[in-house]
């Protein structure tokens, strides 16, 4: 009991002093919409080419994507797969293993096909909005949302280099992040790109979501409908009561 109230404490003091530094960050809404097929499938496509080196989504199948996604197998053998050898039966598992990753970074990249449900869509969209250049660290960058990141900034050529905007009044406090040079992408097309991204890892996350949502608006009516007849069915059988 004693050790479980000091490490309230601890936390409780740690939390404020994040506070007083003033490095609070607030996260950008990603907009998207689980609706949007187009959206979902380019989603699926970055993933496949920026992404699915490193983070696997294990508990996710190629045939689960091309069914969900209406891609045929060719469709899903171009655009989606990252090797040849790679059957459409398999999970989304990663090309590097987690020795490799440990090797290179220190420790394996998580898997994210729950990632939007861990924390949410607008803290992934402004995760990859809050990279910026820091040589102090190994890989040269580093992330406003997440402190000394152990991940690159795979996105940057297509974001193009970012750097961070220190207060006046002190060089310890971040108040942003901005681009400071040109990328492949322009500003706009970058956020649409990290936007279908987000919208396929949320798609992934729950694939059945939007067919449960459609499903419960049926399931809604008919409540609705019978509520209607069973109130006209109990006036009538109450009608010569007294």
């Amino acid at each position: 009991m004693r050790a479980t109230l000091i490490v309230a404490i601890v936390l409780i003091f740690m939390n404020a002093s994040v506070l007083a530094q003033g490095q609070t960050l607030t996260l950008s809404s990603a907009n998207i919409d689980p609706s949007d097929h187009a959206s979902l499938v380019r989603g699926a496509k970055a993933y496949s080419r920026y992404c699915l080196s490193c983070h696997s989504l294990q508990y996710q199948h190629y045939k689960q994507v091309a069914k969900g996604l209406q891609l045929s197998h060719g469709e899903l053998q171009r655009d989606i797969m990252i090797t040849p050898n790679t059957h459409w039966t398999m999970p989304m598992n990663a090309a590097f293993s987690n020795e490799n990753m440990k090797q290179w970074l220190g420790r394996p990249a998580p898997d994210l096909t729950y990632i939007t449900k861990q924390y949410s869509p607008d803290w992934l969209y402004t995760y990859l909005h809050a990279f910026y250049t820091d040589p102090t660290q190994p890989l040269g960058v580093n992330n406003w949302l997440v402190p000394n990141v152990s991940m690159p900034n795979v996105l940057q050529g297509l974001q193009g280099p970012t750097q961070a905007i220190y207060s006046k009044s002190s060089t310890n406090l971040l108040l942003g992040v901005k681009v400071s040079g040109a990328g492949v992408l322009n500003p706009k097309q970058y956020d649409q790109f990290v936007r279908d991204l987000v919208n396929y890892l949320n798609y992934t996350a729950d694939p059945s979501a939007e067919q449960r949502y459609n499903i419960g608006w049926w399931v809604l009516g008919f409540l609705s409908l019978f509520t209607m007849l069973a109130w006209l069915l109990k006036k009538e059988y109450w009608r010569d009561a007294h």
